[in-house]
C-alpha cells in the first residue's frame, strides 16, 4: 500500500500530460490575443509538440494529426506540411536537427526517422532512415543532438521497467549503444561532457558519460519520499542543470559536482529563485542568458523567465494555452543589427507566438570565454542559432482574371466571403471544375493558403487548409471568383 498513492498520483500526472490527445476531437481556438492586442501571425495543426530550426525553416511536430509543419523562420510564411508513413509516423513527439538532416521520434509507432534531404529542385535524393522497436526504440519521448555527431534517443518504455537511451551516429546511422536509465524517463539535456536524463517515476536524474555511455551518477531530487516530484524538464545554462517537477518545483544542480540545491540552499549558489513559480512548470528552456519556464496550468497561459546567473525574475509574458515547447533564433539584419526571438508553441491553441526580446533586456552572462578559460569544468551551452534572411523580390501574382485581380499569396489567411450570397463554396480535390467535390464549406469559414494562384480558364484557384468550422484541418482547392447573374464576383477574400 505504500506505493499505491504515489502510483495513483502518477496516473493523474500522465493523464494530464496526454490531455491534448484526448481533446483532439474538440475544435480549438485558432488565435490568441497577445499582450499588445495583436494576433500571432503563425499557426500550425493539431497540438504542436516540438520545434526545431534547420538554419532556414522552423519545423513543428504536430502530435495529434501525425504531421510536420514548416514555416519560414524569417517571416513565418507557411512552407508546407509533411505527412504520411514514409516521412512522419504516429504521434511525432520530438525533433532534432543534426546540421544536415532533421530527425523525428514517433511515440506511438516506436520509431525514429532521419528525414530525407530535399534537393535543390524539390527532389528527394535519398530515402528516409528508420529505427524501430527491433533496434531498441520503445516509446521514444525525446531526441537530442550533442553537437559532436551523435543523436541520443530517450526510450520511455512502459514505466514497469527501466527506460533506456540509444546513441546513434548521425552520419553513418551506426548504433553505438543502448544504456539503462531510470523508470519512465521524460527528457534529456547535455552539459558538454555528460548526458542528463530525468526519470519521472524515480524522482531522479541519471547522468551518463557522453563519450562512453557509462553511468556517472544518479541524482535524487526528492526531499520527501511521500511527495511525488516527477521531473519533467531539464535545461543547462553553462553552470547549472535546472530541473522542473510536476509538483511546482524548480531546482538547480551544479553540473561538475552533481550537488543539488533546494530553495533554502540557493544562497550558497549565489542564486535566489523567485518564490512564485508557475503551477506545473512543464518545460524549461535556456536562451539569451535566461531560463524560460512554461506552465501546463490552463489558468496561467504565460512564460516566466529568470536570469540564469541569479534566478531573479525578469518578467512574465502572456502566451496561448499550454505553452509547452520553445525555440530561440537570433536574426541578423542587413545592417548587422540583431533581434533575439523566442518562438513559443501553444498546444491547445494550435498557434506559434513570437516573443521579441528587447535589446535593453539582454543580460551579459558571467559564463563567458574568460570563465571557461579559468575553469575548464564550465562549458557554455550551444550558441543560439543565427539567421541572416535574404530579402527576395515580391513575386507578381498571375493575372488569371484581369477584371478581378488575385488578392492572396501562399501563407496568407483568408475566408469565404460573407457579403450577400449565403451559398456554401465547393472544396475540391484539385484545381479546376472537372475535379472532384470534397464537400461544401459554409460562408465565413477561414483558411490558410497553401499554394496558388493556379490559372485555369481565366479563373484563379488556391490550395487551402481550413482553420475554422467543423472541417478545420482539412485541405483542398477553392476557386477565387465565379459569375452570378451575369456578374463576376469574388468567392474568397483576405481575412479582415
Amino acid at each position: 500500500m505504500k506505493r499505491f498513492w504515489p502510483l495513483v498520483l502518477t496516473g493523474f500526472i500522465l493523464l494530464a500530460l496526454i490531455l491534448p490527445i484526448v481533446l483532439s476531437t474538440q475544435a480549438p481556438t485558432q488565435r490568441v490575443m497577445a499582450q499588445d492586442g495583436t494576433q500571432p501571425p503563425y499557426s500550425t495543426t493539431a497540438f504542436p509538440r516540438a520545434m526545431a530550426f534547420d538554419g532556414q525553416w522552423v519545423w513543428i511536430a504536430n502530435w495529434a494529426d501525425n504531421s510536420i509543419t514548416r514555416l519560414n523562420a524569417a517571416d513565418g510564411a507557411y512552407i508546407d506540411t509533411i505527412a504520411g508513413p514514409l516521412t512522419v509516423g504516429n504521434q511525432p513527439v520530438s525533433l532534432a536537427w543534426d546540421g544536415t538532416h532533421m530527425w523525428v521520434a514517433n511515440y506511438q509507432d516506436n520509431t525514429v526517422y532521419r528525414l530525407p534531404r530535399i534537393g535543390e529542385n524539390g527532389g528527394v535524393p535519398e530515402s528516409n532512415a528508420q529505427f524501430s522497436a527491433g533496434q531498441g526504440i520503445q516509446k521514444p519521448i525525446a531526441l537530442f543532438y550533442d553537437g559532436s555527431a551523435h543523436i541520443w534517443v530517450v526510450n520511455q518504455h512502459d514505466g514497469k521497467r527501466n527506460g533506456t537511451v540509444t546513441k546513434i551516429v548521425a552520419d553513418t546511422l551506426e548504433i553505438l549503444g543502448t544504456y539503462d536509465v531510470g523508470r519512465f524517463p521524460t527528457t534529456i539535456t547535455w552539459d558538454g561532457i555528460n548526458v542528463w536524463i530525468a526519470n519521472g517515476l524515480d524522482d531522479s536524474l541519471t547522468v551518463l558519460d557522453g563519450a562512453t555511455g557509462d553511468e556517472v551518477g544518479v541524482v535524487s531530487i526528492i526531499d520527501d519520499p511521500a511527495k511525488l516530484h516527477f521531473p519533467i524538464s531539464l535545461a543547462f545554462d553553462g553552470r547549472f542543470v535546472w530541473v522542473s517537477g510536476y509538483d511546482r518545483s524548480v531546482k538547480i544542480i551544479r553540473n561538475n559536482s552533481l550537488d543539488v540545491y533546494d530553495s533554502e540552499e540557493l544562497e550558497v549558489a549565489d542564486m535566489q529563485v523567485q518564490d512564485e513559480l508557475p503551477n506545473r512548470p512543464i518545460y524549461l528552456y535556456y536562451a539569451f542568458e535566461r531560463i524560460w519556464i512554461s506552465s501546463a496550468d490552463e489558468k496561467e497561459k504565460s512564460v516566466l523567465n529568470l536570469r540564469a546567473i541569479s534566478g531573479i525574475e525578469v518578467n512574465t509574458i502572456d502566451t496561448g494555452e499550454f505553452p509547452a515547447t520553445m525555440l530561440a533564433i537570433r536574426v541578423v539584419g542587413p545592417d548587422g543589427s540583431t533581434q533575439e526571438n523566442l518562438w513559443v508553441a501553444s498546444w491547445l491553441n494550435y498557434s506559434i507566438q513570437l516573443i521579441s526580446v528587447p535589446d535593453n533586456e539582454l543580460i551579459d552572462t558571467e559564463n563567458g570565454p574568460q570563465a571557461v578559460a579559468a575553469n575548464p569544468l564550465i562549458w557554455l551551452p550551444t550558441e543560439v542559432p543565427t539567421l541572416t534572411p535574404t530579402v527576395a523580390p515580391t513575386a507578381t501574382l498571375p493575372a488569371c482574371n484581369p477584371a478581378l485581380p488575385s488578392r492572396l499569396r501562399p501563407g496568407d489567411e483568408g475566408r469565404i466571403e460573407d457579403k450577400e450570397d449565403p451559398t456554401p463554396l465547393r472544396l475540391r480535390d484539385a484545381a479546376g471544375t472537372n475535379s472532384n467535390i470534397l464537400k461544401l464549406i459554409d460562408v465565413g469559414t477561414e483558411f490558410v493558403v497553401l499554394s496558388g494562384p493556379v490559372c485555369i480558364e481565366n479563373k484563379a484557384w488556391y490550395e487551402v487548409r481550413l482553420s475554422s468550422g467543423s472541417s478545420a484541418g482539412e485541405s483542398g482547392w477553392f476557386i477565387e471568383s465565379i459569375e452570378r447573374d451575369g456578374v463576376e464576383g469574388y468567392t474568397i477574400e483576405p481575412r479582415p
